[in-house]
């Protein structure tokens, strides 16, 4: 059963839930899909060259970007010492970032190339406040 309304409230002890019209919802289990949407917070640039991770499709061409830069980047001997920056320590930032660090690790529990991945992460009121010139 499919039902699109606004969630008004929960009551996990009665496993209930409240739409926005008054309608109560029985479950077993609930599953709250809020949805997402790119959040740039004022940042000069962000929206033109910032590459979401939202879908499959997002993450497959994300890889696939990723490795591709990491290919064409000039090594010296056997070693390439690369800094990825992924901005955004929300959960998908921290697994991003999490993903780099195992490609750049291997097997061997070392970093034979000498990539380093880097997460930053910001407070949303110290983008807000920012002003562009």
């Amino acid at each position: 059963m499919f039902r699109h309304g606004e969630l008004a409230g929960i009551e996990p002890a009665a496993r209930q839930g409240t739409l926005a019209d008054g309608d109560r919802l029985g479950y077993d289990y609930l599953i709250v899909a809020t949805g997402v949407a790119a959040a740039h917070h004022g940042i000069p640039g962000a929206a033109e060259y910032a590459l979401g991770l939202y879908t499959r499709r997002d993450a497959i061409a994300l890889r696939d970007r990723i490795t591709a830069e990491l290919d064409q980047i000039s090594c010296v001997g056997d070693r390439c010492d690369v800094t990825v920056t992924v901005i955004g320590g929300a959960a998908t930032g921290v697994e991003l970032t999490g993903t780099l660090a195992d490609r750049a690790t291997g097997a061997t529990g070392t970093d034979p190339d000498g990539t380093r991945p880097r997460l930053i992460h910001a407070p949303v009121q110290q983008h807000t406040e920012r002003t562009t010139s």
